[in-house]
């Protein structure tokens, strides 16, 4: 196949305008593929959740777009996008990928999920974690290859000092679940680090159904002087964030089978290691990627306050020097593999391999 070859590539979102981790996801594989690959792509944006007429709906748009641009390869940023990458293949002889991310491999089992996943021409996984699982669960697909993700530059930024009275912790999720996300252990943890005179505040970003909640059990476990929700907030806010915490920390648990939890990777601990902070991460899922445990921040039983509050303080009690010279070793260890660069490297790859060269 030669190089000067004009490649059309189709990539099928849901919600691409979302704020979720998939959707930034997704918007910044967009932007790779064209300004880092220089690939002509087009995108088909459906929203296939609600009732099965907004479903069908979906699925119809799709169809029309595939038929009206005819793209070289099909891009389905989702399984349950895959159905159109199907169709593209049986009616068109159009290639097809399914990029995967974590619960939706790792949950219920389905004969549907096989079909998809066995006729694409590759899978393509957001960590090492998603993709042994799609080997161990799904044997049949195409071998998953790990393209991870890319943070984009302007993360990439030196650590404002925000000073030590008291030290910021710091969470950013989306508040569907609050046991899933591990904050109520975090919680807990504060509490363990109170009786022990570390004073820390704690600040919480993310919106969503479980916000309620959150404020009471703040309330219950008398928190609320030292923890902060901020809710949803503009990207130039949560930069800001980023930039005045001292440690990062999210402690997904992780399950299988019918109520699946776990990290697929953990996008905004990367996006916390770009800006230097130091990460406290539980040591299930795809979270391990994102962390070099002892080196940027410290790996965690994700169920155990104990062990959360000891990383705490390991990564916030260390010596004047160490400190100064942690941000940018956390930093470019951080870019050195999950930048643009490296993101556009590792999809250069992966198109080789379903026979496009780029």
């Amino acid at each position: 196949m030669s190089h000067s070859r004009q490649w059309n590539i189709l990539v099928v979102t849901s919600d691409l305008g979302g704020r979720g981790g998939i959707q930034r996801h997704s918007r910044t594989l967009i932007e790779v593929l064209r300004g880092h690959l220089g690939l002509a792509v087009e995108t088909c944006d459906l929203r296939l959740d609600g009732t099965w007429i907004r479903r069908v709906a979906g699925l119809s748009r799709g169809l029309f777009h595939l038929f009206h641009s005819r793209p070289d390869l099909v891009l389905c940023t989702h399984v349950g996008l895959a159905p159109i990458g199907l169709f593209a293949t049986r009616i068109l002889n159009t290639p097809y990928v399914v990029i995967v991310y974590g619960v939706e491999i790792w949950g219920i089992e389905s004969c549907k999920k096989h079909r998809l996943l066995s006729n694409a021409a590759g899978t393509w996984a957001v960590s090492t974690f998603t993709a042994a699982k799609v080997g161990e669960l799904y044997p049949s697909a195409s071998r998953p290859v790990m393209i991870g993700t890319g943070i984009r530059n302007s993360f990439f930024e030196p650590l404002t000092d925000a000073g030590t009275c008291p030290p910021t912790l710091l969470t950013v999720t989306r508040l569907d679940d609050l046991k899933y996300k591990g904050i109520d252990v975090v919680l807990d943890a504060l509490k363990l680090l109170r009786k022990t005179g570390t004073e820390v505040h704690y600040v919480i970003v993310g919106d969503g159904p479980a916000r309620a909640a959150l404020a009471t059990m703040v309330d219950d476990k008398d928190l609320s002087d030292c923890v902060e929700v901020l809710g949803a907030v503009s990207e130039a806010e949560l930069l800001t964030q980023y930039r005045r915490a001292h440690v990062f920390v999210l402690v997904s648990r992780y399950a299988e089978g019918p109520n699946p939890m776990g990290e697929g990777l953990g996008l905004a601990t990367l996006e916390a290691a770009a800006a230097g902070v130091p990460v406290v991460v539980g040591q299930q899922g795809g979270s391990v990627d994102t962390v070099e445990d002892g080196v940027t921040g410290l790996l965690v039983p994700p169920g155990d306050p104990s062990a959360i509050a000891r990383a705490v303080q390991a990564l916030l009690y260390v010596d004047t020097a160490a400190a100064a010279e942690r941000p940018e070793i956390i930093s470019t260890w951080t870019k050195r593999r999950f930048g643009l660069a490296a993101f556009a490297e590792r999809l250069r790859v992966a198109l080789h391999e379903v026979g496009v060269s780029v």
